[in-house]
Parts: structure tokens; sequence; C-alpha cells
């Protein structure tokens, strides 16, 4: 729940917050005019299956997608409620919600602002805004999921609540080609989290990539996702994640998932699991599987493998060579690619 406490306390200081005495003056040459970005999490879900709340019983395999507290379909993507925190539609509600937080905060200008969380109590948000010169670097630990070193933004926006621990920055780009956000957090200095969105105005393709590392008491997490609008039209999607936890076996575990297709008429997904020394190709007793889905009737995860068999069309969509391995994961929290 940390998570979505902290965007819902922003976003809610944010809406509600007033300015102190000692804000700067919206005219100040930081704060841009009033600034609107597309709704990302909108065009994502118009092509990918829909949130996954269950389906029914059935043999084989397909259990294993579908079924229980660790249905990997409940994991992989999951709905915007999920207990599931690297689920597909928790972590585009998130993004969402800093979207949202950004076009609220780039209008508020500078300083200090001041109110009412969900949590009830009075909070504080210091609000500081750059124009930048220079690419930004990519946090070292995230280039698993990006093949650049450094991102061309033009403005970031940071925040601060002293007292909840949150430190959020929000960097963005937009020209006649395309359309970049970029977040970065750091939650109570036991999680950092790291992601970019983009969108092509000229083909109207979506990208959005993430990558997630917290350390508690309980156990080490990370995840990371690269996820894309593709095909005519842009109507279907390719989908490629991994998650890490130390407490999967004696020294944790790695699932990894890819897949591709049109939800309204098949799309497929294959599954690894891997133990230590994490070499690929070589999977632990848990997969690999691979399923076939579709919508049949009110069913939009229908199993559509052939006598339990994947069909001959697989290469189609899967990339297994795609597919995330150990050394694409963040191991360690990562610092803001903004700075301070």
């Amino acid at each position: 729940m940390t998570k979505l406490l902290t965007l819902s306390l922003l976003l809610a200081l944010a809406l509600a917050g007033c300015s102190s005495d000692d804000a700067d003056d919206p005219a100040s040459p930081n704060v841009p005019e009033a600034v609107e970005f597309a709704d990302y999490a909108a065009a994502m879900a118009a092509v990918m299956p829909p949130e996954f709340t269950g389906a029914a019983k059935a043999e084989g395999n397909y259990t294993m997608w579908t079924e229980g507290q660790y249905s990997i379909l409940g994991k992989a993507i999951g709905n915007a409620e999920s207990d599931e925190p690297m689920s597909l539609y928790r972590n585009l509600n998130t993004l969402q919600s800093t979207i949202s937080m950004i076009e609220q905060f780039a209008a508020m200008g500078e300083g200090e602002f001041t109110g009412e969380g969900p949590d009830g109590f009075m909070h504080t948000v210091i609000i500081t805004q750059e124009d930048l010169t220079q690419p930004v670097a990519v946090p070292a630990e995230c280039r698993g999921i990006l093949d650049v070193d450094a991102m061309p933004i033009e403005h970031v926006i940071k925040l601060e609540v002293p007292d909840a621990q949150i430190v959020m920055h929000l960097g963005y780009v937009q020209s006649e080609d395309a359309e970049v956000v970029v977040t970065w957090q750091d939650e109570h200095g036991e999680a950092t989290a790291f992601s970019v969105a983009v969108l092509d105005l000229g083909t109207g393709a979506v990208t959005i990539l993430g990558a997630f590392y917290k350390v508690t008491e309980q156990e080490t997490a990370s995840w990371i996702y690269d996820i894309s609008t593709t095909g005519e039209d842009n109507t279907e999607f390719v989908y490629n994640m991994a998650w890490f936890s130390s407490n999967m076996g004696d020294e944790g575990g790695l699932s990894c998932v890819n897949g591709s297709g049109d939800k309204d008429v098949a799309f497929g997904m294959r599954y690894h699991q891997y133990r230590a020394p994490w070499i690929r190709g070589q999977y632990d007793t848990y997969g690999p599987y691979e399923q076939l889905f579709g919508p049949v009737g009110d069913n939009p995860y229908a199993d559509l493998n052939v006598d339990g068999q994947y069909p001959d069309n697989r290469a189609s969509l899967i990339d297994e060579d795609a597919m995330f391995v150990y050394d694409d994961m963040p191991h360690a929290f990562f610092a803001s690619p903004f700075g301070e």
C-alpha cells in the first residue's frame, strides 16, 4: 500500500493544497504554463487484454495462468486495485496518477504547499522546477529496460514531502514528434521506482517502461516491464516483464513473461521461472509454459491451445530471445536521473 498512499497523498496535496507566503510568483521563469499529457493508461488499456480478475477452471497448464493466489495472469496482468504491485494494470494506474500530478503541480509553481492527505493529516509538499539544457542519464540499474544511456528531457518538477519521507521527480519533454514523461521516486528510503512513457506523435504508438527495487525486513524485490502498442493502427500489443523476490526459495526466484497479439482475436504468452545460477534456458521445474488466449463468449482469457498444445504459429506472438533475464533486473537502489 505504500506506493498507492504516496501517490494519493501527493495528488491530494496538488488538488487541495494552498500556497505558503514564500511561494514563488507563478510568473517565475521556472514555472511553465499549463501542461497536458496523453492518457497513456487509456491508450494501453485499449489494446491490452482487460484487467484480470480470474477465469473459469480448466485442466492442464492453463490453470497455472488463471487459478489461485499465484496465478501468472494475476501477477503479469492483474487489475488497478491488485495486491500484486508488479502487475500491468497496477503500474498503469500508478503511471496515470503520476501524470495527473505533473499536470497539477506544473500549474502550482514553486514553493511550499500544505493540504490534507488521505490519511487525514496535514502535509507540506516542497516544489521546485527547473528547465534542463542537457540530456539526463538513465540510472545504471535501469538500463536493462532501455537501449539508451541518456534522455533529452527539457523540464523537471521536484517534489518532497519531508514528514512522509517522499521524494519524487517528474521530467518531461514535448515536441512536434514525440512526448516523453520520466518519473523517479524514493519511498521512505526503502524503495526506488523509475518509469518512462513515450508517445510517437507521428504514428500514435505508445511505449511504457518501468523498474522498481525495494528492500524491507521481509524481502528484497524488484520488477521491470516494457509494453508497446504495435501493428496497423496500433491495435496490437507487445509485453515483456519480469519480477524477482528473495522469498522464492533459498536464493530467490525470477519470473519472466513475454507475449503479444490482438486482444480481440488471439494473443500468446510464455512464462519462465529461474533460480540461481540464473542461466537463460535453464528453467526450474515450474515452467516454461506457453499459452494462447483469446475472447470466447464473456471470457477474454479463454484457452485457445489445441489439445493442450500451443499452436505452431508461436513465433509470431512469442519472442523468447527478448525475454528479460536476471542481469536486466535492478539489484540496488538507483539515484534520480535529475540529481538531488
